[in-house]
């Protein structure tokens, strides 16, 4: 929304002898920040995640050694 304001400030600059447009746009701006303040949100809060917490069975305990299928 940051964008948007700043966006409309520029038009307000461009347009600062035109009062109809102006207010048009004024209107614009305030109605976005009613839209902001009824619709406002916080982003849902995740989990913490825990990293190195690999079970140690997840791992297979082979005794094959990675090079046996290759053929020499």
């Amino acid at each position: 929304m940051e964008d948007f304001f700043e966006r409309m400030n520029i038009l307000l600059e461009e347009y600062n002898e035109e009062k109809p447009i102006c207010e048009m746009i004024e209107k614009e701006i305030e109605l976005a920040k009613n839209w902001i303040e009824e619709n406002d949100f916080e982003k849902p809060i995740k989990p913490e995640r825990v990293l190195n917490s690999i079970e140690e069975k997840s791992f297979k305990n082979t005794l094959r050694n990675i090079f046996d299928d290759i053929d020499i």
